[in-house]
């Protein structure tokens, strides 16, 4: 006995992967076909009460939309399967305009539901979960995953970083900034690929850190608190034609045995991170002896308490889930602390040429854009000078602190 849900906003798939993989064993629960609630609710019980298999073929974007269904399924004694199906909104976005008028959901209607969507956890009930990805030909690509592992580790600072960069993964593509990985390549100079290195890429984000290690000889493994995120690295990867493996783990609790890697990287994200004294204990912990450490992100000026405080604030009303910016003697204590030696840390400033293109990356609030740019307008000559902070061409620009530490394991 089994019930199958589908995860996934509308256009990804949902209602043609039925036809092709559950047509003639699974009933369909459709809202599409029963429309009311009460059709949907009796068809349950029936496949409930007489043990037939059925698909819940609704988005079920939420934890509380997934536990209407599974609470009862399991009571009856149904084993719980979940597919998630890659929900590019862009991609979405595209097939759905490709419908006839009737079938097509208003674009606003798909936005709102990839903002709402929520990940799944096994913990919620599932036996098995699914990625599912259109494969360009018609047909899909299914993979069982165990990138949704439990999420009852996670506190709150790491729960909203999920569900922000889960939202957002589709922002952080090819044309993000951090697709220019000159930085990686200078952080690593004098460091060399040994036989079949390893590499652990945390908080991958879009996976172009994965990507440069890749080709550039390192077995890697792209770690990040985001399913989406990991989906879009992976296919990244693959269609620069390499293959990397993916996994789901917050940055503080890393599921891997002490001394598993010969390189640890981590590229703008540690300022999100719940404990990142935390996270460089796990770093320490999982790098073989003789590996490497690099670190790579923005930062504050030693010493200047002034501009310290108002980029945190900036920075925390752009984005809820940002954490803090720690100074580079503050990184550099972390790691001494750890058993890590650093090699060198040097300041590397990033202009970030566009705080319009910051908002949409992540989707800031109204009121909180009003707030960034009262602080802006306000911000003293001083804060301006540190950071360079100015209007050029009718864009907002600024100079970025940007960290990047080279440390080592001891043999």
């Amino acid at each position: 006995m089994e019930m199958v849900l589908f995860i996934g906003i509308q256009a990804t798939g949902k209602s043609s992967f039925y036809l092709e993989r559950f047509f003639r064993t699974h009933i369909r629960i459709s809202g599409d076909m029963l429309k009311t609630k009460r059709r949907k609710e009796l068809l349950v019980r029936a496949c409930l009460e007489g043990k037939t298999p059925f698909v819940v073929d609704k988005m079920n974007l939420t934890r509380a939309n997934r536990a209407a269904y599974i609470g009862p399924a399991k009571e009856a004694g149904f084993r719980i399967c979940g597919y998630v199906f890659d929900s590019d909104l862009a991609a979405a976005i595209q097939r759905n305009a490709r419908r006839n008028s009737t079938e097509r959901i208003p674009e606003p209607g798909l936005r709102r539901a990839n903002k709402t969507f929520e990940m799944p956890f096994f913990s919620e009930g599932f036996d098995q979960l699914f990625l599912v990805r259109m494969d360009g030909r018609d047909g899909f690509r299914v993979e069982e995953s165990r990138v949704f592992e439990d999420k009852n580790s996670l506190d709150s600072k790491q729960l909203a970083s999920a569900a922000q960069f889960n939202r957002q993964s589709d922002r952080y593509g090819k044309s993000h900034i951090l697709a220019d990985t000159q930085d990686v390549e200078l952080g690593l100079r004098g460091v060399l690929v040994p036989s079949g290195g390893t590499a652990l890429d945390v908080a991958t984000g879009g996976g172009h850190t994965a990507l440069w290690l890749a080709r550039h000889g390192w077995k890697v493994t792209a770690g990040d608190i985001a399913p989406r995120m990991l989906e879009n690295a992976e296919k990244l990867c693959m269609e620069a034609g390499f293959s990397i493996e993916t996994r789901l783990f917050p940055a503080e609790e890393m599921p891997f045995d002490d001394g598993s890697f010969d390189l640890l990287t981590v590229r703008v994200a540690p300022h999100h991170f719940s404990s990142p004294q935390r996270f460089v204990q796990e770093t320490a912990r999982v790098l073989k002896p003789g590996g490497h450490f690099l670190l790579i992100d923005g930062t504050v000026p030693d010493d200047d308490p002034e501009t310290e405080e108002w980029l945190h604030c900036l920075e925390k009303w752009r984005d809820p889930s940002h954490g803090r910016l720690l100074s580079r003697k503050a990184w550099e204590d972390l790691a001494n602390e750890s058993g890590l030696k650093v090699v060198r840390s040097e300041l590397q400033p990033r202009k970030q040429p566009d705080l319009s293109w910051y908002f949409e990356t992540a989707a800031t609030p109204e009121e909180n854009r009003k707030k960034v740019l009262e602080a802006v307008a306000r911000a003293s000559e001083h804060i301006k000078a540190a950071l360079c902070l100015e209007n050029e061409e009718g864009k907002i620009v600024w100079w970025w602190p940007m960290m990047v530490l080279l440390a080592s394991k001891a043999w």
